[in-house]
């Protein structure tokens, strides 16, 4: 278990689970000096997991975002990537240039939790 039930992961921490989920995947460890390389792959890998290459923005349910989170290695399990998913929201991620991945909660048209995933500009 990630957190006690409904305590928010902080924005370090989520960066920390880009970074391994990246680090996880790479076999030559060499090419990654720093930690914001690990962070900012980790971002990345995601991003093209959800959007693409050239997409922009997307809304996945609580179960689709938990799904990406575990078959991208940020979390060891689909409950874990439940509890992180919360978290999320509210944050922008650099993944590189001038782009970050943006969460924010929405509802969706069954009125189920859910997030939208968007490629933004701008910082939170």
């Amino acid at each position: 278990m990630v957190t006690e039930i409904g305590q928010l992961l902080s924005r370090d921490h989520l960066l920390q689970l880009f970074a391994k989920a990246k680090e996880s995947q790479i076999k030559n460890k060499g090419d990654y000096r720093i930690q914001e390389d690990w962070e900012k792959n980790g971002v990345k890998t995601f991003k093209r997991k959800v959007l693409g290459l050239c997409g922009r923005t997307c809304i996945k349910s609580l179960d689709g975002i938990a799904q990406t989170l575990y078959e991208t290695g940020i979390a060891s399990s689909l409950n874990e990537g439940k509890e992180i998913a919360p978290s999320l929201s509210g944050h922008s991620f650099y993944y590189g240039g001038s782009h970050f991945l943006k969460f924010d909660k929405v509802v969706n048209s069954k009125d189920e939790e859910a997030y939208r995933i968007e490629v933004d500009k701008s910082y939170d």
